[in-house]
């Protein structure tokens, strides 16, 4: 079952078993820019994996810029910050993985086809590359 507010957003999402019993239930929070920003956990099925909530701050482009995920008790987990250039590509950010209290700074370097669309996005930790992207672009 699915709730939406006036904007058309999605404020409640909730799940049945075949016998009618609720199995599942999330809330979701927006901004009054209609972007969301919290995912609340209030429901989750018996025996799964404890999910937490997930909170998310956004710049006025609309573009993600925070993200901090939190266990089911609310404490945080993990954080998350990411920066972006003026064609709206990720660029940079920082992670805070769970249990850890040291952030770790990464980068994004492109390559880009004669077009300017990146077909070779790697990311860097310490200058050193740990993910490598990369993508294919068909023009008519």
């Amino acid at each position: 079952m699915y709730r939406y507010d006036i904007e058309g957003n999605m404020v409640q999402e909730a799940g049945y078993l075949t016998n009618g019993t609720k199995c599942s239930e999330f809330r979701y929070i927006y901004d009054s820019y209609g972007q969301q920003i919290e995912r609340k956990v209030l429901l989750q099925p018996e025996g799964a994996d404890p999910v937490g909530s997930v909170r998310r701050g956004y710049n006025f482009q609309g573009r993600v810029v925070f993200e901090e995920y939190l266990s089911p008790d609310g404490t945080s987990q993990s954080q998350h910050t990411y920066r972006y250039n003026t064609k709206g590509e990720l660029i940079s950010g920082t992670e805070r993985p769970e249990g850890q209290t040291e952030e770790v700074k990464y980068v994004y370097k492109f390559h880009n086809d004669n077009q300017g669309n990146w077909k070779i996005r790697i990311k860097y930790i310490d200058d050193v590359p740990v993910v490598y992207e990369e993508r294919e672009y068909t023009y008519y």
